[in-house]
């Protein structure tokens, strides 16, 4: 019986410095995913960028598609973002990556934009 209590108690000890340790160190690798997640935003954005200007110079107008552009993005695919266009005219165009989950759970969606400078924005913060 003695040793079910020293193993219990053993493990139990493991556990409580395991769980330790993953609170210690879970903001570092947050923060560590979400550097990674923005520069998936930026190349996407970037490259959605290239495709319109391109995309502007064969047709003389951007195009609010993504098909059109032969940008292809599918729902659970493993993004991190989701890519939409919010404007787009012979001139101009604004191209968004919006977040599909709240990174650090605060009810604050990250949002990246681009426009026909290929500049990118952070627009809203997570």
């Amino acid at each position: 019986m003695q040793k079910w209590i020293k193993l219990a108690l053993g493990l139990t000890a493991a556990f409580g410095v395991a769980w330790v340790l993953y609170l210690n160190f879970n903001p570092r690798i947050m923060d560590r995913l979400r550097d990674e997640w923005e520069v998936e935003a930026k190349a996407q954005l970037k490259y959605v960028c290239n495709l319109q200007n391109a995309h502007r110079e064969a047709t003389g107008a951007y195009t609010m598609s993504l098909d059109e552009l032969g940008f292809m993005q599918q729902e659970g695919d493993g993004s991190q973002f989701w890519i939409e266009i919010g404007l787009a005219d012979s001139t101009r165009f604004i191209a968004r990556a919006v977040a599909v989950r709240d990174f650090d759970r605060d009810g604050t969606m990250n949002i990246w934009e681009v426009r026909e400078d290929c500049e990118l924005t952070e627009i809203t913060e997570d």
